[in-house]
């Protein structure tokens, strides 16, 4: 698969996409221990306030979804492309229990369970959110953080072949304005030489005198625009 062109703003927006999935997960874990902690209770203003957190843990979860579903498949609606590099096949495609995309549907799938548990009225128990809160604190949190690095490698290994195709651009440019140089330094001078010649054919060489006088300031014009192009060049 041929990978997409992405300038700054884009990657600059992934990677912020994958840094807030990092937050997300963080406050799915948070809610998640809360609620379970405050579920039994029967005040009025507990239940109020496990309520509003219960929508807050719920929209913290399709935002996290929304998110990688973003980074695994791109939005043209939001005009991000998929970004499929090596570095990211490889946390995704993992080995052993390092699986990267395992980690994340698990996360997803426990999260899911959550929710339905609390909506319920219930509560899971607590050495399940235990351990839940730890697979969030290194397992998800680790591959988020592997997936930021990548993006940002990624964008300095793009910045870089970038840069690297535009010196040459720019190196080309150069020799092809130092060509036209000296061709128009050549022209100037078979001008000169002309010129003189004209002048030694005295009222017979006029006209061709008056022809030479303009070769040479065209070619003075074209010596002096490719240098401005090459001054211009020495500093892009």
């Amino acid at each position: 698969m041929t990978q997409p062109e992405l300038n700054e703003s884009t990657f600059a927006r992934l990677i912020n996409i994958a840094g807030r999935q990092r937050m997300l997960s963080q406050r799915v874990g948070f809610l998640s221990a809360v609620l379970n902690s405050v579920q039994s209770q029967t005040e009025d203003q507990e239940l109020q306030q496990s309520d509003s957190r219960l929508e807050m843990l719920k929209m913290a979860a399709a935002d996290f979804e929304r998110g990688f579903t973003v980074l695994r498949q791109g939005d043209p609606s939001q005009d991000l492309p998929f970004w499929d590099s090596e570095g990211i096949r490889a946390i995704l495609a993992g080995t052993g229990s390092q699986k990267g995309l395992r980690t994340i549907s698990h996360f997803m799938t426990e999260t899911r369970h959550t929710i339905s548990v609390l909506e319920s009225g219930k509560t899971r128990p607590d050495q399940e959110l235990e351990a839940f809160s730890t697979f969030v604190l290194t397992d998800v949190l680790g591959v988020l953080q592997q997936i930021v690095t990548a993006l940002e490698h990624d964008f300095q290994t793009e910045t870089a072949k970038r840069q690297k195709q535009r010196d040459q651009e720019i190196d080309r440019v150069r020799a092809a304005v130092e060509e036209i140089q000296r061709a128009s330094k050549f022209s100037r001078l078979i001008a000169l030489n002309a010129k003189i010649s004209a002048n030694r054919a005295g009222q017979h060489g006029s006209e061709f005198r008056a022809l030479t006088d303009e070769i040479k300031q065209i070619s003075d014009d074209i010596t002096e625009s490719s240098d401005d192009i090459i001054r211009f060049l020495a500093f892009a």
